[in-house]
């Protein structure tokens, strides 16, 4: 959505001035994060407003709300509770501090559920996002990889190349897998001329229009939603989005 895309770009801009964060040229070699601790010299954690804010939903990104459990992986929490007006959401999200060029992008993650646990499954609940994307300059740059609350058995693949310009599709996830209940590795192959989906290795979708050219800050996030059309209307609880892993190999 692209009122969306603008002030979360207004935000991250902020945050990432603020942050004094670096804004690093594509890396050249492989790299990897398994997420035994969170490194902040790779990875800025997100402490601004919300972009979701509305007249039913209140609340910003917490620091408090990104860490690793102690087993190599990475936990974001999204906490939504009543408050004087409406909702208040406390949601999650970090970003490398590096941007990274044309490769092949792989996130090993379990969408958002009500289990913080590895090795203990949760339920899915509406009312949320689970993203892992490319980004910058106001979606100059923008590759999504994003799993709506509401329906955990499909996948959102997207390609930007200004807030006007994309291309996207709503994919089912392979044996329609719920998403939100075991880890999947998410892959965006991305090359000059085209972008290709898969999902735990089976390709889901590609893409020649809107590819992005530029850099892009690979970012990990969990939101709120109150939308019945993009991942539902949210409530009060916490769910958790787990990542096990993320790699970028250039091309």
């Amino acid at each position: 959505m692209q009122w969306v895309n603008t002030v979360k770009t207004l935000g991250f801009a902020l945050m990432m001035t603020l942050s004094g964060a670096q804004t690093q040229s594509s890396a050249p070699t492989r790299w990897t994060e398994s997420f035994d601790r969170l490194d902040t010299s790779t990875w800025a954690v997100s402490n601004w407003n919300g972009f979701w804010q509305n007249d039913e939903v209140k609340g910003a990104f917490d620091t408090r709300n990104a860490y690793t459990d102690g087993q190599g992986h990475l936990v974001l929490k999204l906490d939504v509770r009543a408050c004087a007006q409406g909702l208040c959401a406390q949601a999650a999200e970090i970003q490398t501090h590096r941007r990274f060029g044309f490769g092949r992008y792989s996130v090993r993650m379990r969408a958002a559920s009500s289990s913080a646990r590895a090795n203990t499954p949760g339920q899915s609940r509406p009312g949320n996002i689970s993203g892992a994307f490319s980004f910058f300059n106001n979606s100059a740059t923008e590759i999504d990889v994003e799993i709506e609350g509401h329906r955990t058995g499909y996948m959102n693949a997207a390609t930007w190349t200004s807030l006007k310009n994309k291309d996207a599709a709503l994919v089912p996830a392979p044996k329609r897998t719920d998403l939100a209940r075991d880890f999947h590795t998410y892959t965006w192959d991305w090359q000059p001329q085209r972008l290709a989906f898969s999902i735990d290795g089976v390709q889901v979708w590609e893409t020649r229009q809107h590819v992005p050219q530029q850099p892009g800050h690979l970012m990990l996030n969990v939101w709120p939603t109150m939308n019945p059309h993009w991942g539902g209307e949210v409530k009060p609880g916490q769910v958790y989005m787990l990542v096990d892993s993320v790699s970028y190999e250039p091309s």
